[in-house]
């Protein structure tokens, strides 16, 4: 994969540090060794306590953060290997426990979350990102059986819930899609129709 990204000219950089995201009208970009690079779309993947996430969310950082249990997928390594690398350690010198069971993780093969990428285009990348209502209602629908089911053993949930698994995704994408970017392009709120409108 690495080599197939330097064959299209993408620009990796390894042992870089981001230290600030920061957001515009029409771009984004971090701060990276001090150097401010704006890209058509940035992604933040050092876990829910982002650097990120107050201008994802509007919040205040120093807010109470959700718990990472509610992190839909997650990977494990040896944190020893980090501990012994000075680039790294850092990473991992905290007094708190962190140790706790493992449980396993599912992915389907299903390429529904591709399908706003193969029709958008790098040229409209502010029209890929249009799943954050449908995300966040599933996070807090999740978050909601979690705590009556996960932390309440007596507790039975009611089955599937039908607006999550029981429709096509393929073809609400192809049905919705030219909506929602007219939606963009002309400044118009979006409503989707694929999740509770009270959530």
């Amino acid at each position: 994969m690495y080599e197939r990204a330097q064959s299209l000219g993408t620009d990796i950089r390894h042992k870089s540090l981001v230290t600030d995201y920061w957001e515009a009208e029409q771009e984004a970009g971090v701060v990276v060794n001090g150097e401010r690079i704006a890209a058509d779309c940035v992604i933040c993947a050092e876990s829910i306590h982002s650097r990120g996430r107050p201008i994802i969310t509007k919040n205040d950082f120093r807010e109470p953060q959700l718990d990472p249990v509610f992190s839909t997928f997650r990977g494990t390594i040896d944190t020893e290997d980090l501990r012994q690398d000075p680039e790294t350690r850092r990473a991992v010198n905290s007094e708190s426990e962190t140790k706790r069971d493992v449980y396993e993780v599912w992915t389907t093969y299903g390429l529904h979350s591709s399908l706003s990428l193969h029709n958008g285009g790098i040229s409209r990348c502010g029209m890929l990102l249009t799943r954050y209502p449908r995300a966040t209602a599933v996070q807090t629908e999740g978050r909601t059986i979690q705590e009556d089911s996960f932390m309440k053993p007596e507790y039975e949930p009611e089955g599937r819930l039908e607006w999550i698994w029981d429709y096509d995704r393929q073809e609400y994408t192809y049905q919705e899609y030219e909506l929602v970017a007219e939606a963009i392009r002309l400044g118009r709120e979006y409503i989707p129709t694929n999740c509770p409108p009270s959530i």
